[in-house]
């Protein structure tokens, strides 16, 4: 019914003396309009020049989003003007667009009403094989570069993949892949741009606050002997939090990028160096995320995310293998929150109830021991792992710098779940534990909101040997 009585308004707008599209934003081909009514109810007026968009708005952890009122002008009724403008914007929005648009946008202009309809939806979708996307018409997708993989609930829409393949590409749409290209030379740098503006159509219903990373691929060469990304490294710059730079093995890990204001371009950069026979590849999905969304956005100090009630948490380049003399795999100048969304807990009678701890025990091992680390260590954070165990432990005794200002992490009023007159908050050597002892525990803690401070210092000294980082497998519970 929706769809007939549509296509009977355009037959007679048609046939009016005044094309439709002259007198409307160029934004109202892609989406109805949004929170437009008058006073008497009715939908937005066309044939008002200027107009003002509120964004909704929530505080998120003591932060309210820094978009509030956008504006549009209508400047002019030429057509072409318009259609210029939806280039430009789609051409941003889908990297691998062909050079020459003009011939699609005439044919999708020769029926406005179709393009309300959902051409680019924006709503994200699931493929069939578990690729992210945007539900968009299949034309509009397959003629800017996307590629159609199942279908949405949205008339006529699909779920649209879109992989960028390229060095200096810029993307605007969310569920964005970025892909390393087929060949990468040495002593290079690749980088996309990631823009945010709210006057583009696919992000002018809802604004972004935040970029979620998510690292699918991600190998190039590891840091030197000083834990130093010195080979290859990947940063992100243009972003309102800071964000630490990485190398190595990441599959699997993910950031949180804070966008610093309503309009920004945010830079994921590449730097390839020589000297190493490490194959260098990587596919980063990049989720732009609307202020509106309260339940997916992280609060503003936390660079990692989690929002399930179990898991496991990893520093940047951990693997379950023991480091090399030549390779290590803890990273310098790592300092960063990593926090976790309260959840509802199921208990054994199936009654839901908000947790009250968050608990944290060392991964499982599992691989052959290989020198200098022998066994490889799931938490190895300060001192000479290569050779006997060094000892854990925040403040054993009496004695609270045990673990000196260089590698760290801080747990907030962790006890040990079996002994809980141990406790403390910071913890180093090569065993979880409060107490000095060359064995692990799994730590508890209250204190809300649940995170993890993550702290190393600039490079490894002679004293600070084949330090893996750490993976922790966490569990919420409820009391």
């Amino acid at each position: 019914m929706m769809s007939v009585s549509l296509m009977l308004a355009w037959t007679s707008v048609a046939a009016s003396a005044t094309p439709f599209f002259v007198s409307h934003p160029y934004y109202s081909y892609f989406y109805l309009p949004y929170r437009h009514y008058d006073t008497t109810g009715s939908l937005w007026n066309p044939n008002a020049e200027t107009f003002q968009l509120e964004a909704e708005s929530s505080d998120i952890e003591g932060r309210t989003p820094v978009r509030k009122v956008f504006a549009d002008h209508s400047s002019g009724n030429s057509a072409s003007e318009i259609e210029g403008r939806i280039s430009a914007s789609l051409r941003n929005a889908f990297p691998n667009l062909a050079a020459s648009i003009s011939s699609p946008l005439t044919s999708l202009f020769a029926n406005p009403a179709l393009l309300t309809l959902g051409l680019l939806d924006g709503t994200s979708c699931t493929s069939p094989n578990a690729e992210a996307g945007i539900c968009a018409n299949s034309r509009l997708c397959s003629s800017y570069g996307g590629r159609s993989s199942g279908s949405c609930n949205s008339f006529g829409s699909v779920c649209c993949i879109n992989t960028v393949t390229r060095c200096g590409a810029t993307v605007t749409l969310n569920n964005t892949y970025w892909q390393a290209p087929t060949t990468l030379s040495a002593e290079s740098t690749c980088s996309l741009s990631i823009k945010l503006d709210p006057t583009l159509a696919e992000q002018r219903r809802h604004p972004i606050c935040q970029i979620r990373l998510d690292f699918e691929a991600f190998s190039i060469a590891g840091p030197n002997t000083q834990t130093v990304c010195a080979t290859d490294n990947f940063r992100v710059s243009g972003t309102a939090n800071r964000i630490p730079i990485i190398c190595g093995q990441n599959v699997g890990q993910h950031m949180y990028l804070i966008a610093p204001s309503s309009t920004a371009d945010i830079q994921l950069i590449f730097t390839l160096g020589t000297g190493t026979a490490q194959d260098r590849s990587w596919k980063i999905r990049t989720s732009l995320l609307a202020c509106s969304s309260t339940s997916l956005l992280a609060p503003d100090d936390c660079l990692q995310y989690f929002t399930q009630s179990t898991g496991t948490v990893r520093s940047f380049n951990w693997r379950e293998v023991s480091p090399s003399a030549a390779g290590q795999r803890q990273l310098n100048n790592q300092d960063y929150n990593i926090c976790f969304r309260t959840e509802q807990i199921i208990n054994t009678n199936s009654f839901p109830r908000v947790s009250s701890s968050i608990c944290y025990t060392p991964c499982v091992i599992t691989t052959t021991a290989v020198a200098p680390q022998m066994p490889p260590l799931a938490f190895s954070l300060t001192g000479d792992s290569s050779g006997s165990f060094y000892l854990a432990g925040a403040g054993a005794g009496t004695n609270f710098n045990q673990c000196p200002n260089t590698d760290y992490i801080v747990i907030h009023g962790a006890v040990d779940s079996a002994a809980p007159n141990n406790f403390n908050d910071r913890f180093c050597g090569n065993n979880l534990n409060p107490s000095a002892l060359q064995t692990s525990v799994t730590l508890c803690s209250t204190a809300k909101p649940f995170n993890i401070l993550y702290r190393t210092d600039g490079s490894e000294s002679n004293a600070e040997f084949a330090n893996n980082g750490f993976c922790l497998r966490y569990e919420q519970r409820a009391s």
